[in-house]
């Protein structure tokens, strides 16, 4: 009751200074007794709500008395928003006095604890203003009309950011700076408080408000508040503008003086390892002090200042450091440059670059060793031609796990470093015969054959049984390893020419190591290439199954006094050459007509053309001091047979007894010579002269009593070889026009250059053909009405059908 006994409520005037006071209990940290802090909330909820200092307006309809009211109560709120913004400024005008004269960490210390008292107190301040915030910020919101028109605890924000911080901007950002510095120099720094001060801008980042922003909250619980902070935390952008761009072009001054005095000063090597600490520092920083927001500008940031603007530098260390090995060096720089963008690709040319010169150096040192060696062991050629290949991927490949994390970009490098220096390399170019020539021909396939060939003969060895025994596990792990070699090599129709011969020779002479290993290899080959790939090879297997009835069929038919098989292959399937005219000797006349008549009884038109270089046969001799028994070639036993009748026999008795005819007479002569050679027979000259007498050696003498004497003649080995190379030549007209057919019957008319685009496409799996062999295929079709050219225009093709 006021002085008088009047009835009259209290003024807002005559009420004010006891809000003020609970105001200053919040921010100057003086008790207040709870029923005080009750009696405020009273106060401002009667003048925020129900009460109004201006003479009420007479109304009659209820509606009209809700408008009053309404009105009533805006005014009284908007006073108290007015008086509370006041209070806010004017404390704030006195704490701006209090600092005038601080700087550095000084400052920041006293800013932080200010701001923490702060922010504490308005929040308190604005759960005794929540009737303002739900009537008189609410409605102004509400109405359209929201700028400038904050909730308490973001109107103590705004002008704290707006009085105090504004005014202490370039002192507090120097001072900043200052303490990062420090950091960064590797001094101690109090983190907390930089982090404080940091981070208070970020909740300075208050936004106009919108309409409609503001809800009804019947209480300002610590949730809400926690709520409000992750609103304002969605919008940095006081934060960004006020304090990381500063911070952003700092950094970039800061490293790159000191990247550009470390290089002069230091090693390469000790400056990737100060990039790659400096990041580490960075992100910590980021954890320790920053917002998390600021963590992908600032590393690109330094990812670009300490590597990309170095990276010629990189570049040019990358090379060093792949010529001296370092794999921890190489996998700091590939870390570092992977940060880059589009860096790694330039790496990885320069690895390849790398690899592919490596692999040709690799095969020129081998060039030289056997070039150099006494004994030049061809038996061991492939093997260590494979092993030089291996040596080089395997020590790359292992650099690619190690230091470049598996990358699948310098796996593709190494693949086509691999395939140019397997290809085309100083012992594949010993086999060039012509330059001039196409991809297409024979002769100018040696160059990529020669690696095809030698790896043929390399995994024939494998698979061929010798005295030196291969754990099973073993030779798989050298079928896988050589499959790896054969992904590099282009011409893999000549590798087959070679494989297919190979196998045909182990399965004619019973040589192969197992049966496992053998289809193991053409599985392999199936699972790289097609089933297209070895079907000749299993067409030979089933000849053999087949072939294995046939003798034991033959055996049970006759009553035969020595053991007999044979292999009967369809001539589509074996890569055997034609055979040659042989004047059969008569020991062996009895059993060929013998099982001549038995096979065409059991297959009526069938012709058999017998390949005698590859019939083998046991001949016991008994001329020496003990018995011995060798295993030799239809042409050895031939010409040992001949001395059961004779002493001795002239050159020219045992090449017409022969009946090779004289232009194979260089294949007898051959013959004639490995028999003196192994000190079985004994000449009496040269063995190229007519006249020159040879006899059977009396001195012969070995340790073994059953030796076999079989060897290939070189005048074969020639014939066979051409043969082969023909058979490629062959095969790539047959592939080439083939695949011609195919694209033209499906695009019926193509352009010239598209047609050789796409025809190289198709082949590309098996060979690399040249353009010319391409355009001779074309020309060849189109002479037989395959294609046909078009009029006026004749860069184009149709197909003809």
């Amino acid at each position: 009751m006021l002085p008088g006994g009047s009835n009259r409520s209290p003024s807002f005037d005559e009420t004010w200074p006891q809000i003020r006071n609970g105001m200053d209990a919040c921010f100057y940290e003086r008790s207040m007794r709870r029923t005080a802090w009750m009696e405020i909330q009273t106060h401002v909820y009667n003048f925020a709500v129900t009460q109004n200092d201006t003479p009420p307006t007479r109304v009659s309809s209820s509606r009209g008395r809700h408008s009053r009211e309404s009105q009533q109560a805006t005014n009284g709120s908007a006073e108290i928003y007015r008086r509370v913004k006041n209070y806010f400024e004017e404390y704030l005008k006195d704490l701006s006095t209090e600092c005038v004269n601080q700087s550095g960490e000084d400052l920041l210390t006293f800013y932080k604890d200010k701001w923490q008292l702060y922010q504490k107190a308005s929040s308190t301040v604005d759960g005794l203003f929540k009737y303002v915030n739900q009537t008189y910020v609410k409605r102004q919101r509400d109405s359209g009309k929201p700028q400038g028109c904050f909730e308490i605890n973001e109107l103590a924000l705004v002008v704290w950011r707006d009085n105090l911080y504004l005014s202490l901007k370039d002192q507090i950002t120097s001072a900043l700076f200052q303490q990062i510095r420090k950091d960064r120099g590797g001094e101690q720094i109090n983190t907390n408080l930089v982090s404080a001060v940091i981070l208070s801008l970020v909740n300075l980042s208050i936004s106009q408000p919108t309409t409609g922003d503001v809800q009804s909250r019947p209480t300002a619980s610590p949730q809400q508040t926690d709520n409000a902070n992750n609103r304002r935390e969605q919008s940095i952008f006081y934060y960004t503008e006020n304090f990381e761009d500063d911070f952003i072009g700092e950094t970039t001054d800061f490293y790159t003086r000191e990247s550009v005095k470390f290089i002069q000063e230091n090693t390469f090597t000790d400056y990737m390892k100060k990039a790659e600490t400096r990041l580490t520092e960075e992100k910590l920083r980021v954890v320790l002090y920053l917002h998390h927001s600021t963590e992908k500008r600032l590393i690109q940031t330094c990812e670009n200042v300490l590597i990309e603007k170095h990276l010629d530098l990189f570049f040019q260390e990358f090379v060093h450091l792949l010529r001296d090995f370092k794999v921890d060096d190489l996998g700091r720089i590939y870390g570092l440059c992977s940060r880059v963008k589009n860096s790694l690709e330039k790496l990885q040319q320069l690895f390849q670059d790398h690899v592919s010169a490596r692999g040709l150096e690799a095969m020129e040192r081998l060039l030289e060793e056997q070039n150099t060696a006494k004994k030049n062991d061809n038996k061991n050629k492939p093997k260590a031609y494979v092993d030089a290949i291996l040596a080089v991927h395997d020590q790359y490949n292992d650099l690619i796990k190690t230091a470049f994390a598996n990358n699948t970009g310098f796996i593709a490098a190494l693949d086509m470093a691999s395939e140019q220096f397997i290809n085309k390399n100083a012992i594949t170019q010993q086999s060039v015969v012509s330059q001039n020539e196409g991809v297409g021909s024979a002769s100018a396939a040696m160059q990529s054959r020669s690696s095809a060939e030698l790896l043929a003969s390399h995994i024939d060895a494998l698979l061929k049984v010798s005295s030196k025994k291969t754990e099973e596990s073993a030779l798989e792990d050298q079928l896988t390893a050589s499959m790896l070699i054969f992904k590099y090599i282009t011409d893999k129709d000549v590798f087959s020419r070679h494989y297919t011969k190979n196998l045909a020779r182990r399965l004619v002479q019973q040589t192969s190591v197992s049966d496992d290993a053998e289809h193991s290899m053409i599985q392999k080959l199936k699972n790289t290439c097609g089933y297209e790939y070895i079907m000749k090879l299993q067409r030979m297997y089933t000849d053999v199954a087949l072939s294995k009835t046939v003798s034991e069929n033959f055996r049970k038919s006759r009553s035969l006094n020595y053991e007999f098989s044979i292999i009967v292959g369809t001539q589509m399937s074996w890569p055997f050459p034609p055979t040659k005219d042989y004047s059969l000797p008569k020991e062996f006349l009895p059993c060929f007509e013998s099982f001549t008549a038995f096979y065409n009884k059991q297959h009526n038109g069938r012709k058999l053309d017998w390949l005698w270089s590859l019939c083998r046969g046991d001949i016991q001799a008994n001329c020496f001091k003990k018995p011995y028994t060798f295993t030799a070639s239809m042409y050895q036993l031939g010409i040992l047979l001949m001395f059961n009748c004779n002493d001795k026999c002239t050159m020219l008795q045992i090449v017409e007894e022969c009946g090779l005819g004289t232009s194979n007479r260089e294949s007898v002569v051959q013959v004639v010579q490995a028999l003196v050679k192994r000190n079985i027979l004994k000449s009496s000259g040269d063995e190229n002269n007519d006249d020159t007498e040879v006899v059977i050696s009396p001195t012969f003498q070995d340790k073994k009593t059953k030796v076999s004497i079989v060897m290939q003649v070189k005048s074969e080995a020639r014939q066979d070889k051409a043969h082969t190379d023909k058979q490629v030549e062959e095969d790539r007209k047959n592939v080439l026009q083939a695949a011609i057919v195919r694209i033209m019957k499906m695009r019926k008319r193509l352009a010239h250059q598209q047609l050789l685009q796409e025809t190289i496409q198709q082949v590309n799996s098996r060979f690399t053909p040249s353009v010319s062999s391409i355009k001779k295929e074309i020309d060849t079709l189109i002479e037989k009405d395959f294609l046909k050219r078009v009029e006026n225009e004749r860069n184009t093709y149709e197909y003809v059908a």
